[in-house]
């Protein structure tokens, strides 16, 4: 290419000499340069110097389309393979996906017939334990209304017995006291013996009625169906406060509400059983040297209401604060009279107004009772006995 230039410079000057030539009006001498051989030498060298440029530029052009189509063509089949993994790609996610919702259907059909069957399973259940439950509180109601024929005989004769010894006894007072053995050991047996017999019996007997009377309630619990009325528990506190003031009084107790209690619907009866049992409790089981102090408190938490009644007391030992709820369970000292089911009646009560009861206590300091039930009883619920079980022990519940 730099030959070219200096080739295209030369004939640049020749052309400039010849135009000059014929400017000045040497046309034969500007024509002779323009045919002389010099300038036919360079002008052939100039064709042919372009003539193999244009060669060169052909075959790199063709070498250069040739490139271009081979990269098409690649690019073409790189689009082609591209396209059939994508299409196998998206096939096998379909497949995927179709096999994963197949096996979700499968489970769900699964689950929903485990739902069905767990549903029939518990209705059953549930039928046969209402069905349980209706047959043990017939055999209780049953069971202690045969116990209680027999002891009523037993209290009976009793006091048959005891106007017999009576009446023995004033037969032998009519006779001088003499010193025979015989007459020693009747006379003591009448003035001693034969009492402290009797006295025992007439315990037991009247203990034995008592428990017999506590298991008819508990037996007839179930038979009732709550009646639900609107309830303001602060005036509900109050009837049974009134209740137990005499007690209060007597022990300087203190019984302290909330303000602001809220009002619930469900069972006055109920209630009134459930926390004038825990209130007796509380008097009873009151601290040695310690004025008693009770504090009530209520709140409304979702659909349930949530009642504590806070005491000073004794306290319950950490073992014992589910033992208490067991039927005649007691736990502490025994010295308060109480049979142990007053507690396992409260549990009952509340679990029948949808809810429960539970404690919290720390020994020597005093006891928490929380008791839940629905702030608004469905009619359907069944309610407890209404002959009232309160001033059950609060330490000997069960």
């Amino acid at each position: 290419m730099r030959r070219l230039g200096e080739l295209v410079d030369l004939k640049l000057a020749e052309m400039t000499r010849t135009a000059a030539l014929n400017a000045s009006g040497e046309k034969g001498a500007a024509v002779a340069t323009v045919t002389g051989g010099e300038g036919r030498r360079i002008m052939l060298e100039i064709e042919q110097i372009i003539t193999r440029v244009d060669a060169v530029t052909s075959n790199r052009g063709y070498q250069n389309m040739r490139a271009l189509t081979d990269a098409t063509w690649m690019l073409l089949a790189t689009i082609a393979i591209g396209a059939v993994l994508l299409v196998l790609l998206v096939g096998g996610a379909m497949r995927l996906v179709m096999e994963h919702s197949a096996q979700i259907e499968t489970a769900r059909r699964s689950l929903s017939e485990q739902n069905d069957t767990l549903e029939t399973r518990i209705r059953q259940r549930t039928r046969h334990l209402e069905r349980a439950n209706r047959e043990l509180q017939s055999y209780s109601y049953i069971v202690s209304h045969d116990l209680h024929a027999p002891l009523v005989n037993i209290m009976g004769f009793t006091a048959e017995f005891e106007r017999a010894a009576q009446a023995f006894r004033a037969f032998l007072d009519t006779f001088p006291a003499g010193d025979s053995p015989a007459e020693r050991e009747a006379r003591e047996a009448v003035d001693v013996d034969i009492p402290e017999a009797l006295g025992f019996i007439q315990s037991s007997t009247r203990k034995m009625d008592e428990l017999i009377s506590q298991i008819l309630k508990l037996a007839r619990a179930g038979s009732r169906q709550f009646n639900a009325e609107p309830l303001e528990l602060t005036a509900l506190f109050a009837e049974i406060i009134a209740i137990s003031k005499h007690e209060a009084d007597a022990m300087a107790a203190t019984i302290e509400i909330a303000p602001g209690l809220p009002a619930v619907r469900s069972d006055r009866l109920a209630l009134q059983q459930v926390f004038g049992n825990l209130i007796d409790n509380a008097l009873k089981y009151a601290a040695l040297g310690r004025a008693p102090v009770i504090r009530i408190s209520a709140r409304i938490d979702g659909e349930e209401a949530v009642v504590e009644v806070e005491d000073n007391g004794r306290g319950i030992a950490a073992g014992d604060l589910e033992r208490i709820f067991e039927l005649f369970r007691r736990s502490g000292p025994q010295d308060r009279a109480g049979d142990g089911i007053g507690l396992s009646h409260v549990r009952a009560l509340t679990r029948r107004l949808g809810g429960d009861v539970t404690v919290r206590s720390v020994l020597g300091k005093g006891t928490t009772f929380t008791v839940t039930f629905q702030a608004v009883l469905r009619q359907k619920q069944e309610a407890a006995d209404d002959s009232g079980t309160t001033g059950q022990d609060h330490h000997g519940r069960g």
